[in-house]
């Protein structure tokens, strides 16, 4: 803002006695009413009306200004405010009688120092001396809970301030009559009086005086002036704040902190609102003027403190949980009839051994440890139920790959880590239908996996899948190995576990030569490319194909023709009016409506062969 110059800035020297601090007529300084009026209402203003004003970029320099800009004004009707309020004083010194100019100062600056209280302020402050602490806060409309300290403050407050008011009229008795007396006698005794008190304040005279010229010179400064004086200050604060130490600097803070705290204890709710709501503004008016990168620095700071804020109330969570446990175990040891101890606490404990694994039950085969109780007859109760059970003869060897990994004796450590690491995701990947349940997850602790509701085994309906979906399950046996083992390993990422992809394409083509549902997957691929190339060498069109897994081998069938058959599947073209064989699970060529899963039943003998490979 171009500010009008009213008198050219004088020069002074520290040195120089100055025995008047103005040498023109004060009056001529005050501002006009149009004047402060207008400066009013630019202190009003927020940046982007100011900007408009100026018709200049909304950017860091221009918000500068905008801040210097305002602080100017305001110091500009505060020394206003300063000279009206000097002029008042020096017209109501003029009627102090006959004593002389010397006498007429001194008794002004008396009266200013004396500055007692009105006759109805200090009968209000009586009457909140009397008033009981209910009353208190009947008065103000404020809650009873939070309000103690308040009113011990206010009480404390009225007392320093009736006291105080006490001394400045025995002060003022004390002068004004001594000042009536001498005006009897001799001037020169007058003098002495005055004297003595301007020798107890004349440090604050020659403050007064300083603070006076650092007013009247800076009511005089333009905009230049006052952004190289702020930017002084800030340099010279800048530089105390780089040389003081941690200890110095916590201090300083810790003192902050506590004055804030103390303001806001005594507070009153009206305070409160409107210092509120005074933020709020102030930050409205920042978020609207601020840049793209001060709004992206921000929400960055933000969202820092609130990971922090999550961080601490976890790990609060955390230690809560474990005093909690601590307590429970406290309880548990004063009820339980028993103590609950480590075993390393116990000496000379006999230790159980179940003996070697060599005894042979003469019903089944199985091998017991010598200590099982073992039939008259030779057999065992926990294997065939005294050879009641019979099992199916002829039964394949497992694979020795299968073998080697499952027992750790793999001549690839790597194969052998990623096996026993993640069997179970290894198994899911390889087999035909899967396992769906809805998991219950509980406290930390001991690693466990509880299941609501009903378990279910589900396998895909049809045999390619739709879209870009990836393939799984029994679609993984239709496509190459190469292409099933990509899959598989890239649905092993998603779940943030690392498959070897060469071990994955090793099981793949081993459960491709012994599963028999891997086969009947494999038969439905074959049995599609034969047809396929007799669709293109006589150029008819071929019928649906259907892969079904047998439900009961000897039933009758409701198809045309059967392309190709094994123990446990066949592949059949539906007949004329679409019959589906009863019983049996049925893969589609395409999706048949909503359902894209077939669900097992729980009593199929299929469930734990197609879905535990």
């Amino acid at each position: 803002m171009e500010v009008p110059k009213v008198i050219k800035k004088a020069k002074f020297d520290e040195h120089d006695k100055i025995e008047e601090p103005m040498d023109f007529d004060e009056e001529e300084m005050i501002l006009s009413i149009e004047d402060e009026n207008k400066i009013k209402s630019e202190t009003k203003e927020n940046f982007i009306a100011y900007c408009n004003r100026k018709n200049i970029k909304k950017d860091k320099s221009a918000r500068t200004d905008f801040n210097l800009s305002k602080s100017f004004l305001n110091k500009k009707l505060e020394d206003n405010q300063k000279l009206k309020d000097k002029i008042n004083n020096k017209q109501k010194g003029k009627n102090y009688g006959v004593l002389g100019q010397f006498e007429k100062e001194e008794l002004m600056q008396i009266e200013n120092v004396g500055n007692e209280i009105s006759t109805e302020e200090e009968l209000k402050l009586q009457k909140e001396l009397k008033e009981t602490y209910p009353e208190y806060c009947k008065r103000l409309k404020i809650s009873k809970a939070k309000s103690r300290n308040k009113y011990n403050a206010s009480i404390k407050s009225a007392k320093e301030r009736l006291a105080e008011n006490e001394k400045k009229k025995e002060f003022m008795r004390e002068k004004r009559a001594s000042i009536t007396e001498k005006e009897k006698t001799d001037l020169s005794e007058i003098q002495k009086l005055y004297k003595q008190e301007l020798s107890q304040r004349s440090s604050k005279n020659e403050k007064s005086k300083k603070s006076d010229l650092q007013a009247q010179q800076r009511s005089m400064e333009n905009e230049e002036e006052i952004k190289k004086r702020l930017q002084q200050v800030a340099d010279s604060m800048k530089k105390l704040r780089e040389n003081e130490t941690e200890d110095e600097k916590t201090r300083r803070l810790q003192k902050v902190a506590e004055s804030v705290k103390n303001l806001r204890e005594n507070e009153t709710e009206d305070e409160k609102s409107k210092r509120l709501q005074k933020d709020a503004e102030s930050k409205q008016i920042k978020r609207e003027n601020e840049t793209e990168d001060e709004n992206s620095q921000r929400l960055l700071t933000v969202k820092n403190q609130m990971a922090i804020q999550r961080t601490i109330k976890k790990i609060e969570k955390q230690e809560k949980l474990k005093k909690e446990r601590a307590e429970r175990i406290k309880i548990l040891k004063k009820v339980l009839p028993f103590v609950i101890r480590k075993g390393a606490d116990f000496k000379n404990v006999q230790p159980f051994k179940l003996g070697k694994r060599d005894k042979i039950c003469k019903g089944c085969g199985a091998k017991h440890f010598r200590t099982e109780k073992v039939q008259k007859d030779g057999t065992f109760t926990s294997c065939c139920k005294q050879g009641k059970i019979k099992m199916e003869s002829g039964v394949p060897d497992y694979p020795q790959n299968l073998k080697d990994l499952m027992t750790k004796k793999h001549k690839n450590d790597k194969y052998v880590k990623v096996f026993d690491v993640n069997k179970r995701m290894i198994n899911s990947s390889l087999s035909c239908a899967h396992m769906y349940a809805k998991n219950v997850n509980l406290a930390p602790g001991v690693p466990y996996l509880k299941i609501q509701g009903k378990v279910l085994h589900k396998m895909p309906r049809t045999y390619l899948p739709s879209g870009d979906n990836a393939t799984f399950g029994g679609q993984n046996y239709i496509v190459d190995s190469a292409e099933a083992t990509v899959a598989r390993v890239q649905a092993g990422v998603k779940n943030n576990i690392k498959l070897n992809e060469e071990l994955m394409k090793e099981l793949d083509e081993t459960i491709r030569e012994i599963n028999i549902f891997a086969q009947a997957y494999t038969m439905l691929k074959e049995t599609v490319a034969k047809q396929k190339a007799n669709e293109k060498a006589t150029g008819e069109k071929s019928n649906e194909l259907r892969l079904v897994f047998k439900g009961k081998p000897n039933a009758k069938r409701n198809y045309d023709r059967v392309e190709a058959e094994n123990e446990i599947a066949l592949v059949y073209t539906p007949g004329p009016d679409g019959e589906i064989p009863r019983d049996d699970i049925v893969i589609f060529d395409k999706k048949a409506g909503n359902n894209t899963y077939e669900v097992l039943p729980e009593w199929d003998p299929r469930v734990e062969p197609l879905s535990y490979t």
